[in-house]
């Protein structure tokens, strides 16, 4: 039904009608009726953001200077979109990825090819698509309380118009129903937040009401539903509720969009969210970004007065214990999986793997000291208001100290005491088995020693720009555990399909209070000739700070086993017999294996981000079975040195 209402619309010319249609409905009576009756009543903002931010700043519980020069940077166009810096004179660049000159025509929104094109450019559609969700433009609306007199609002309306007048409705490259989603929270968010500005004439919101409209209409028929969904579809259900309780009584469809998201956001809370928190995609990055969609869902929900269900606050609750779970020390998540930087909240100047405002609104919201961390971000007095940050700020400080988890559902062994980290992954591929954002990183791990990261996950470097390096970060050798004969765990299948061929098996955890132990093997191998049945044993002993690990190799064939360990750049690495030593400026680690490996150290990359990418040291070690063998290695202090391994 929704392919033949969109080749209708589309022959039709449906959607330049549907466009006329509501600039005529969003007549200035209408627009001034609708600021009459929703002035101080947002959907998502707390009705007293505005004044609970200015009082969390002159408390000192935010830092002023900071949120301002945020805000004046985004005016001034002096901000990156995935780590590339926006062109600071001319046109916005609405349908380009500036760095080659390449710009997307004015066409139809599904006549594009994003993931099978060949290109002679490694252009990208992300840079449009970011750029596009008009993220930045919040920080710029912030300065509207911050400095009621400095003509921040004329600024957005300014770019709103620009990008309006360059993306005629479903005709454009940024028509793209997840970009319109992510668009669409936006734009309602901005709605929100002028509604609690004194001061605004009415007739100004005229083009925002029509912007919100014709994203609501177009996600409407729209709507990526398919057998598994994931952070697609949740971006589509979040954006028709805060579109449909933005508009409600005010626009025609709003309540049929109200209506269905609200009776599907438990039911894909439920599907998405594994009982234990973990999101099904298996990357840490869309686990932020959809537990922030359904978070921002749930309050907007509960401010509307409207019954939500104890299930889902149950599920997204889990869902913000997990993330808070999976910080390093250094406050950063591993960069499990693909991550391109997608963020719902973005009133703080912080990197996107920093997930401090999805688990200060949480720990607001639910009431939770489990989650909360300083410093305080300005989503909580936006999203919460006064009561939320007087809630937030009673809420008892959580050292982190010592802390032991096994999410079973998901597949995630965690262990941290003090400055000493370890993520170990026994979950399938993500995607029930499909792959999707996860990668090939079954039993791999990351580890952190005294606050430093010694042993990291590489990430995810960009999506359609580059295939080769599309498969290169998600594949085996990019992580940290065992290739057998030059074999990926699964064999990938296009850009974002991964073979359900390495099922875990075989796991147990034990999270003693002296020692994590997990042990998991997976059918990956037992595809080849002469099948191999791989099971890694990892002792942690996180007050210690010291790692043991034992990967046995079951088989009756010769095979060449390689052992990847992908350093942190920050490392200087020193090979020797039979170990490497791991060089910081604040202190040595020593890496240890037993004989009978060949070592080889070689150039690697690093992400942080999407689109960035830093050298980094990648250590190899090969060895020769034919039968069943046990190869082993630790990770300690020298101070910590266990020679006994060498024997």
């Amino acid at each position: 039904m929704q392919e033949t209402r969109l080749v209708l619309m589309h022959r039709l010319k449906g959607w330049s009608r549907m466009r006329e249609s509501i600039s005529r409905w969003w007549n200035p009576e209408r627009v001034a009726a609708f600021a009459r009756a929703r002035h101080g009543r947002p959907a998502l903002i707390a009705p007293d953001g505005p004044g609970a931010l200015l009082a969390a700043a002159r408390r000192g519980d935010l830092n002023r200077d900071a949120l301002f020069d945020f805000g004046r940077r985004a005016a001034l166009r002096q901000f990156k979109v995935l780590g590339v810096e926006v062109a600071r004179d001319g046109a916005f660049p609405w349908h380009a990825d500036w760095r080659w000159n390449h710009e997307w025509p004015h066409d139809y929104f599904r006549s594009y090819n994003f993931y099978t094109a060949d290109k002679a450019l490694p252009y990208d559609v992300r840079l449009t698509w970011e750029l596009s969700r008009l993220a930045f433009i919040i920080p710029i609306l912030q300065n509207a309380v911050l400095d009621p007199e400095g003509g921040w609002r004329e600024q957005v309306f300014a770019v709103l118009g620009d990008w309006h007048q360059s993306n005629p409705l479903a005709h454009s490259v940024n028509w793209y129903p997840m970009e319109a989603a992510m668009r669409g929270i936006v734009l309602t968010c901005m709605l929100d937040i002028l509604l609690t500005i004194e001061g605004l004439e009415p007739y100004a919101l005229k083009p925002l009401l029509e912007l919100i409209s014709e994203h609501g209409a177009f996600v409407w028929r729209t709507v990526e539903y398919t057998d598994v969904r994931g952070n697609h579809y949740a971006a589509e259900i979040t954006a028709l509720l805060l579109c449909g309780l933005a508009l409600d009584d005010a626009f025609g469809e709003a309540k049929q969009w109200l209506s269905w998201s609200i009776g599907e956001l438990p039911r894909e809370a439920r599907s998405q969210f594994l009982p234990d928190g973990v999101q099904i995609e298996k990357s840490l990055g869309y686990q932020r970004l959809v537990t922030e969609l359904f978070l921002i869902a749930l309050i907007a929900l509960e401010r509307s007065g409207r019954e939500t269900d104890q299930g889902l606050r149950e599920r997204i609750h889990a869902a913000c214990r997990y993330t808070a779970a999976c910080r390093r020390p250094d406050g950063l998540a591993p960069n499990i999986g693909d991550n391109d930087d997608a963020r719902v909240l973005n009133f703080d100047p912080i990197e996107p793997r920093d997930h401090a405002p999805l688990l200060g609104v949480a720990a607001g919201f639910f009431n939770d000291a489990a989650l909360k961390s300083r410093p305080m971000s300005a989503s909580i007095p936006w999203l919460l208001g006064a009561n939320g940050v007087a809630t937030w700020s009673l809420l008892a400080e959580q050292t982190h100290q010592r802390e032991r988890h096994y999410f079973q559902d998901g597949g995630v062994v965690i262990a941290r005491d003090q400055g000493n980290f370890l993520y170990f992954d026994v979950g399938e591929v993500g995607l029930r088995g499909r792959g999707g954002h996860g990668h090939n990183d079954l039993l791999s791990f990351e580890l952190t020693l005294d606050g430093r990261p010694i042993i990291v996950d590489p990430g995810s470097y960009v999506y359609t720009a580059d295939k080769e390096q599309r498969n290169l970060f998600r594949s085996t050798a990019y992580h940290n555990g065992i290739r057998v004969d030059g074999e990926e765990i699964a064999r990938m299948n296009g850009m974002w399909s991964i073979s359900a061929e390495a099922v875990p098996c075989d796991i147990e955890v034990s999270l003693d209070t002296v020692a994590t132990t997990a042990v998991a093997g997976h059918t990956g191998y037992r595809r080849l000739p002469g099948p191999v049945k791989h099971l890694r044993e990892v002792q942690f002993d996180a007050e210690h700070g010291q790692l043991t690990c034992s990967d046995t190799i079951h088989c009756s064939a010769p095979h060449v086993v390689e052992r990847f360990f992908h350093f942190d750049p920050a490392l200087e690495v020193q090979l020797h017999q039979r170990g490497a030593s791991l060089i910081t400026v604040a202190g040595s680690y020593r890496l240890s294996w037993q004989r009978g490996a060949a070592a080889r150290l070689d150039p690697g990359w690093i992400s942080a981000g999407y689109n960035l990418k830093q050298q980094a040291k990648i250590l190899t070690l090969t060895n020769r079975v034919a039968t069943t063998e046990t190869l082993r290695f630790s990770i300690q202090s020298v101070r910590r040195q266990d020679t006994g391994l060498h024997k």
